[in-house]
């Protein structure tokens, strides 16, 4: 080989490895950006989290429960609209993993379908949760299930905390498994077990506006 062929390849090698260091310098800039983006617009506490690991709710505001009607209709818990408003939306949607980290497709602001955005959680043992906004921020559970409080959170800004459980109170409550958030065009449909680390920890933090209709 002569030293032509040898500085040619390694020229090569070169610009690939810069090639690759400016692909990954690029990734971890848009991941700053995201993550700036979200500290930026939402630089307060969300006034809902979902979190998994025996399903735990933490609300700024009491979810005021309707009584089921029996025959499989849901049972809703409602946030109804504040300061003489009408209309209670979601505003922001984060889905933060419990490596602290929020995915590419975890993240959504602004709402493009206020009236059409809605979240379901599917549990391990098949329970389901919808949560949309409207008339009324709503938080729909089986006609069987419902969020008992169990207190106020610790050291968090929000005043309320909730399980989700059966008939018996006294469940340790149940694991997510499925995570969907649709958008109009825009998804976030993951199972837990094939997230980092299984999902454990995995938190839905939403902001919550409330508008004239």
């Amino acid at each position: 080989m002569t030293d032509h062929d040898a500085n040619g390849r390694a020229s090569s090698q070169n610009d690939g490895e810069a090639s690759d260091q400016r692909d990954r310098a690029a990734a971890q800039d848009q991941k700053h950006s995201v993550m700036r983006e979200i500290y930026n617009m939402h630089d307060t506490p969300p006034p809902l989290i979902f979190g998994d690991g025996s399903t735990f709710i933490e609300s700024e505001d009491n979810l005021l429960a309707d009584i089921a009607g029996g025959n499989g209709t849901p049972r809703i818990h409602k946030r109804y609209p504040k300061n003489g408003k009408n209309r209670a939306y979601m505003h922001a949607i984060r889905v933060l993993l419990g490596n602290g980290e929020t995915p590419a497709d975890g993240y959504f602001h602004p709402i493009s379908d206020k009236a059409g955005c809605r979240i379901d959680i599917v549990f391990e043992d098949g329970a389901m949760i919808q949560i949309a906004g409207g008339a009324y921020f709503s938080v729909r559970t089986d006609a069987d299930k419902q969020l008992v409080r169990t207190g106020t959170p610790k050291g968090a800004k929000r005043n309320h905390i909730y399980k989700h459980v059966g008939n018996d109170v006294n469940s340790p409550g149940r694991r997510m498994q499925r995570v969907t958030v649709t958008d109009g065009a825009k998804h976030y449909d993951h199972e837990l077990g094939t997230l980092p680390s299984r999902g454990n920890e995995l938190q839905l933090m939403i902001w919550i506006e409330d508008v004239d209709a």
